[in-house]
């Protein structure tokens, strides 16, 4: 499920906690907490409990149906820091530049100017680093509770083609082949294999 209506924070909540300027403009946020929603907690919750959550704030709106203590207590908990920190993520290279009818446009005014693009890298990382940070512990949690989240611990019987959860951890790095041909890193293979065995 594609889902353009509910979000579990809002421009203001981003604004208060993760330090973004008042002046930016809440649908330009919005859009982002959207992208990261659909995105990463998708793949974080996977696709059938993520459609499941989204469904019951849809009813909770609508209709004013309660939201099950297990899911209201992941938001409020859990999916909320994760959320911050990844909707900045995404927000950084639109801050930094913007689409116009001129073209790709680096943003400016007489008093700043922006920020090397290195130094953007280093802060985007900054908030990609927090954000697997807090998602790992909603990995955690799910992981000690997979009794109260039935659909997080199982597949869905009915559509085994949904995103299934990343169970693993959240974190990413890039992978480091080394030249195994050299004397000391066959040995730095060999001593990393005993490792494994211990």
């Amino acid at each position: 499920m594609i889902n353009m209506t509910i979000m579990w924070i809002n421009p203001s909540y981003v604004k208060k906690y993760a330090t973004v300027m008042d002046n930016v403009d809440p649908k330009f946020i919005k859009s982002h907490i959207l992208e990261a929603q659909n995105i990463e907690m998708h793949r974080i919750l996977g696709g059938w409990m993520y459609d499941d959550m989204i469904t019951e704030y849809i009813n909770n709106n609508t209709t004013g149906a309660t939201i099950s203590t297990a899911y209201s207590t992941l938001v409020d908990e859990y999916i909320k820091p994760i959320l911050l920190y990844y909707t900045v993520y995404y927000c950084m290279y639109d801050l930094y530049c913007k689409i116009t009818n001129k073209g790709i446009e680096v943003q400016s005014s007489d008093n700043s100017e922006p920020i090397s693009e290195s130094i953007l890298e280093k802060k985007k990382s900054s908030f990609k680093n927090l954000a697997e940070n807090y998602a790992e512990n909603l990995t955690n949690y799910l992981r000690q509770n997979q009794d109260d989240y039935p659909k997080w611990k199982s597949n869905d019987p009915d559509n085994p083609y949904r995103i299934l959860p990343e169970k693993d951890t959240n974190y990413r790095t890039g992978m480091h082949f080394i030249n195994s041909r050299s004397k000391s890193n066959r040995n730095r293979c060999i001593n990393f294999k005993n490792l494994r065995n211990i």
